[in-house]
């Protein structure tokens, strides 16, 4: 999955439709949900992510990725193995074949690998610490900017009187909002 780009899976068998890194339901425009509200009418295809989804996490930089895992004391691997260059992450890719038709085919993403990065390029290595995140529960708040904070209570819950100041604002979300 490129960063930035959908999480958006479908069930071959049962045609569930699903975010890849939350597994909530992705919900299409006049469906509705548990968790839709009166904005949702105006949406195309969405879902209702915790905000510790990889969906929402991995734009992210490294550093503050890294800094959650660190303030939870989860721990994660950086170190590069010796002779690693390339990134070792298996992906799929569309070949053509001889007689022209499609196929996909597994491979290594052999983009270069910068820094301690446990052997995976940068897309790849992030993409491992969100899912780390994810697992682990943790709440992205403490790595989210005030604006950021601002944002999701003003879209998630407009009508919520919320404090202005960090902490106290940290404090409420974690406590009245907390991921599940």
């Amino acid at each position: 999955m490129a960063v930035g780009g959908c999480a958006h899976f479908t069930c071959s068998q049962c045609k569930f439709q699903f975010c890849e890194g939350c597994n909530h339901e992705m919900i299409t425009k006049g469906k509705s949900s548990p968790q839709c509200n009166e904005r949702c009418a105006t949406k195309g295809l969405h879902a209702h992510h915790p905000r510790h989804c990889l969906t929402l996490t991995r734009d992210y930089k490294q550093e503050d990725l890294e800094k959650l895992l660190n303030m939870h004391k989860v721990p994660f691997e950086k170190t590069n193995l010796p002779g690693v260059a390339a990134c070792t992450a298996i992906v799929q890719a569309e070949v053509t074949m001889p007689d022209n038709s499609k196929r996909l085919v597994d491979g290594h993403c052999a983009k270069a690998v910068t820094g301690n990065q446990a052997g995976l390029c940068e897309k790849h290595y992030k993409l491992k610490l969100c899912k780390l995140i994810y697992r682990s529960k943790l709440d992205p708040v403490d790595i989210m900017e005030d604006y950021e904070i601002i944002a999701w209570f003003q879209g998630e819950y407009p009508s919520i009187e919320f404090p202005k100041e960090r902490p106290a604002l940290i404090m409420f979300m974690k406590a009245n909002y907390p991921v599940k």
